[in-house]
Formats: C-alpha cells, sequence, structure tokens
C-alpha cells in the first residue's frame, strides 16, 4: 500500500473530532508560539529601543504574516 492511499484511508476512517485534533493542536501550537514570540519582541525592543520600536514592530509584523502566508500558499501549491 503506497503512502497516498494510507492517508487517503486514514481521512476516511478516522473520526472527525480525532483528525480535527490531530491537524488543529500543531496549527494551535505554532499560533501560540509566534504570539508569545511576538510579545517577547515587543517587551525587549520596548525596554531597549522604546516607543519608535514598538511602532516599527507593528508595523512589521502584519508584512512578516502576509509573507509567510503567501510563502505557504506557494509551498502548498506547489506540493500538490
Amino acid at each position: 500500500m503506497d503512502l497516498d492511499n494510507r492517508s487517503s484511508r486514514f481521512m476516511e476512517t478516522e473520526s472527525v473530532p480525532r483528525l480535527l485534533a490531530r491537524f488543529a493542536v500543531p496549527a494551535t501550537v505554532g499560533m501560540i508560539a509566534s504570539a508569545v514570540y511576538n510579545i517577547v519582541d515587543r517587551i525587549f525592543v520596548g525596554h531597549t529601543v522604546g516607543a519608535d520600536g514598538i511602532a516599527a514592530i507593528a508595523l512589521g509584523f502584519p508584512c512578516m504574516l502576509f509573507f509567510f502566508a503567501f510563502s505557504i500558499l506557494v509551498g502548498v501549491g506547489g506540493a500538490g
């Protein structure tokens, strides 16, 4: 049995709550890690640089999220 057949069988046979937990938990952990990184980054920059540094982070973080989402879009689309 090849890998595609096993993964499609897994998606067909497992219960929805189990699949939701399997796919949602890593995504949630990643989002929490990103949020904690952003909070800690703002604390350090706020203490060392001040208000201008926090303003730069506030402007740069959404741009970083956009580029990250675009790279995932291209990566997942190219892998399929």
